[in-house]
């Protein structure tokens, strides 16, 4: 953003920080209705999770009468992408999982790829009717619209003259902390549900330090990385535990895991290891200290 400094008004700043999200959301949806492949799906996902992150750091700078439709037809949006692009990335896993396996693990890895194609052609079809429907001029004026009416001369509004890097801080404060409460669960091996939860915070936590970046200093790059890599591991831990319940129950006698159950788990192992070797060269409890060092 242009002419953004530490000392902009935190209204000043949201506005121009929403649109210029918005503007990215667009041209995003603009390429994945050219052409549904997993990248543009990608691409335009992340964009309406920014968007998102812009709207929930952002929204009390503004009169609300629109906000949380828009949130809601943007929640939606989000959702049915992350479904196709589970169904790519399981695509992806078990084709390449074909050459490593044993003959009969083979048969069922092909079988799995097959539904998951069939389920890919019904999924995007669905997306791209729903895409279709969207009317871009009209989501793009509402966001100008909710932009251009700051709540500058509520009484009731707090924080829209703070300084935007106090505020920033603040917010971020606050998504350290979910961090903070789950590592100590997450660091346990079979606590899945809470290595999922924290990969949940730490993709929120990545996406609110995005808009510290134009006023941060040069280790900015190194600090964001690190979450990146946080997000990617635990996010490739997650897939895993997704493509595992493509198997099915265990098909071999006393109740064993099948040969396709004991590749994904034995990758997982591998993942779970690494998160702890990142902790440990970075640990995640320190990286609120390293952002609040960036300004």
């Amino acid at each position: 953003m242009r002419s953004l400094t530490a000392d902009t008004h935190t209204w000043v700043a949201a506005r121009g920080f929403l649109l210029d999200r918005s503007d990215d959301f667009f041209l995003q949806l603009t390429r994945a209705r050219e052409a549904l492949a997993p990248e543009a799906i990608h691409d335009l996902r992340v964009a309406s999770r920014r968007l998102r992150e812009g709207i929930a750091l952002f929204g009390h700078c503004f009169r609300k009468r629109q906000l949380a439709t828009l949130r809601k037809e943007l929640k939606g949006m989000t959702t049915m992408l992350g479904v196709i692009r589970n169904t790519d990335e399981a695509i992806l896993f078990f084709s390449d999982l074909v050459e490593s396996c044993d003959a009969a693990s083979v048969v069922a890895a092909i079988k799995i790829v097959a539904t998951l194609h069939a389920k890919r052609v019904d999924e995007q079809r669905e997306l791209k009717r729903e895409l279709k429907r969207i009317d871009a001029g009209s989501l793009l004026g509402r966001i100008d619209d909710f932009c251009a009416n700051p709540r500058i001369f509520n009484p009731a509004a707090r924080g829209l003259f703070q300084p935007i890097s106090d505020y920033l801080l603040e917010a971020l404060a606050g998504r350290e902390k979910a961090i903070l409460e789950l590592l100590p669960d997450a660091v346990l091996e079979l606590n899945i549900s809470a290595q999922h939860r924290l990969r949940i915070a730490v993709k929120h936590f990545r996406y609110r330090l995005e808009f510290l970046a134009p006023l941060a200093s040069n280790d900015y790059k190194k600090v964001y990385s690190v979450i990146k890599e946080y997000q990617e591991v635990l996010g490739h831990m997650h897939d895993l535990d997704l493509f595992i319940a493509l198997t099915g129950e265990p098909s071999t006698e006393q109740n064993c895991p099948s040969h396709l159950q004991k590749i994904i788990c034995d990758r997982r192992r591998m993942l779970f290891a690494a998160f702890l070797q990142l902790h440990a060269a970075n640990p995640l409890d320190e990286l609120g200290s390293r952002v609040r060092g960036l300004l």
